[in-house]
């Protein structure tokens, strides 16, 4: 992991020198190559790992597309970019697996995820909830998915049925369900975030969402808008009459922010995030022009290219050099707002061609010189590429709560004790638990690795077959490297609260089973427990 961590720092670096993040300090230029390559590699990659969906959401272009468009197909992640991306696996910080479509019809979604947290990335996915059974509830959990966003636009089921189509109670029952798994395995992971589409038929449910939230262990409630559309009365543009029907223009704004700054006091009270992404000043604004422009015209790719409002700077957006989206059908772009495509990616190679292709390397040399290249004319019109250096720190972030731990220095004279001969060892500090039937009790003790060391990949618990916990996060005991004269023993250290399950009282053994870096797996001496009733 150490090493996957100085890669992706690297690479952070890299980055931030070549858009003179760094040399601009350092009274240095900027390291760009004249032809507008890159030698490093996106940090956030966003990853559309199915196509197919399960909804036709009214809001979703699933809902309006005719059959044998691209997004109704059943395509997925080219099998190129799962198999063959090692290099962009092992610089990527953050990386989404999911877009349009709903990620847990993609067969290989589990392998996938395995295989990024197996290079220390980042993982986020959002979800309609609708589908997932409780053994994926159970192998997220274990894998520590890291965020898990599900879609829910009311807190009525009537709502929810009418704008998705989806049976909120069962969405209920996963939420609940994730709750409970992560308490029995003494896990933080995945956070699950919310993210509610406000439009003027379902904001009235905002502050009774919250409230439901409140039970729920919910991290984060992200409040959005539907995206703007014009629309021409007497034309077939199914959104575009959508947007005119259910715009938040539609209420009075006095009401829209009575409800947005309840929601925001609930949210506060229950200690869950709440950010609200939407600009209410544009949403009137262009309801008013609407209203009074009788000369409109459909938006299509012939349309004016929209101008900026304001003169940029070099580097105005990182998102050429941070990030890259792949669509389930081979699309890529560097944002959600851009226009047209940066290449394709449906076989072996097609990443490297795409990152350093034509497209891309004219986008970043017009954004080194602080010009629009026309397939990011609309993002910047509309200013959504100053989230790209939000994204950045956010990736930085998300790099510092994952950087390993330095050992501090141990006083290391005389081993007191030869590391013993086994795969794996440890002791556990508690001698015996005692407790009723579905106690929350303490636990805690070391680990480690006679070959690696420590910390070990993870360590659980079980009882009577049940899995109690799962622990990857590991804590330094000096004593333990002093008493075996080995530095590399330091982060050994383990605790975990877990909830005893319902048995007949009577005594029992708890079982604790740690795995290395390398797979090695043992066993320490199994801990007593006692069920009094």
């Amino acid at each position: 992991m150490k090493a996957y961590f100085e890669g992706k720092s690297a690479n952070l670096d890299l980055i931030e020198r070549t858009i003179g993040k760094h040399s601009l300090r350092e009274g240095n230029p900027p390291l760009v190559a004249e032809d507008g390559s890159f030698d490093g590699k996106p940090l956030l990659l966003w990853l559309e790992s199915t196509a197919r969906c399960n909804l036709r959401c009214e809001k979703c272009g699933h809902a309006f597309e005719p059959p044998g468009t691209p997004r109704i197909l059943p395509r997925n992640l080219a099998d190129a970019v799962v198999d063959e991306a090692d290099e962009y696996f092992t610089a990527a910080v953050k990386v989404r697996v999911s877009g349009y479509g709903e990620m847990f019809l993609y067969a290989r979604l589990r392998s996938l995820v395995q295989r990024l947290k197996r290079y220390g990335c980042w993982v986020e996915g959002t979800t309609n909830g609708v589908i997932i059974d409780r053994s994926e509830i159970d192998w997220v959990v274990e894998l520590g998915w890291d965020q898990l966003v599900f879609s829910i636009d009311g807190v009525e089921p009537e709502t929810m049925q009418r704008l998705r189509g989806a049976d909120l109670n069962k969405i209920w029952d996963v939420l609940r369900y994730l709750k409970r798994r992560k308490e029995e395995l003494n896990s933080t992971k995945p956070r699950i975030v919310i993210g509610f589409v406000a439009q003027s038929d379902n904001l009235h449910e905002l502050p009774g969402l919250v409230r439901k939230l409140s039970e729920l262990n919910i991290c984060f409630l992200v409040v959005n808008t539907l995206h703007y559309k014009k629309y021409v009365p007497g034309t077939d543009d199914p959104y575009g009459k959508l947007y005119h029907d259910y715009s938040l223009a539609r209420l009075d704004r006095k009401k829209v922010e009575e409800l947005i700054e309840e929601g925001r006091t609930l949210a506060k009270r229950a200690n869950i995030g709440y950010g609200v992404y939407i600009d209410l000043d544009r949403v009137y604004q262009e309801a008013a022009e609407d209203a009074a422009d009788e000369l409109v015209t459909i938006f299509t790719k012939n349309e004016p290219t929209p101008q900026p409002r304001e003169p940029l700077k070099p580097f105005y957006c990182v998102y050429p050099w941070t990030s890259l989206l792949v669509t389930a059908r081979g699309s890529t772009s560097v944002c959600c707002s851009m226009r047209g495509e940066v290449g394709t990616v449906l076989n072996s190679g097609d990443l490297d061609r795409v990152w350093n292709g034509e497209t891309l390397r004219a986008i970043r040399k017009s954004i080194a010189r602080g010009e629009v290249h026309p397939s990011c004319a609309y993002c910047v019109s509309r200013n959504r590429h100053l989230s790209s250096f939000v994204e950045l720190d956010e990736a930085r972030a998300a790099l510092a709560a994952v950087r390993p731990q330095e050992a501090p220095a141990v006083s290391v004279q005389v081993p007191v004790a030869e590391v013993p001969d086994l795969p794996i060892f440890g002791y556990i500090d508690t001698r015996e638990l005692c407790g009723r039937s579905r106690d929350r009790v303490r636990i805690e003790g070391w680990v480690a690795s006679s070959r690696n060391g420590a910390p070990v990949r993870e360590l659980r618990l079980h009882l009577q077959g049940q899995r109690l916990g799962t622990i990857r996060d590991f804590h330094a005991r000096p004593d333990v490297a002093a008493y075996f004269g080995r530095n590399n023993l330091l982060h050994s250290g383990w605790r975990a609260q877990i909830n005893l399950p319902a048995l007949r009282p009577g005594r029992y053994e708890l079982v604790v089973e740690a795995t290395d870096l390398e797979g090695a797996s043992g066993r320490l001496e199994p801990l007593p427990v006692q069920i009094t009733e």
